[in-house]
């Protein structure tokens, strides 16, 4: 669930910044998401909170 995922990155960077926390949930949500191919929006949406909290355009 990407809302799941946006709320542990912001809490992981409000906790000192802590990006390798918040790339690792980005890690565990897109293995998941890996698996479960046909879910395009959840990727995109993905995308679009990696590029918004963390600087990072994929």
């Amino acid at each position: 669930d990407v809302v799941a995922v946006r709320e542990q990155i912001r809490v992981c960077l409000a906790d000192d910044l802590d990006a390798p926390s918040a790339l690792a949930a980005v890690d565990a949500f897109a293995a998941s998401a890996h698996r479960s191919a046909g879910d395009a929006a959840g990727r995109q949406g993905l995308a679009d909170v990696v590029d918004a909290l963390l600087g990072v355009r994929l």
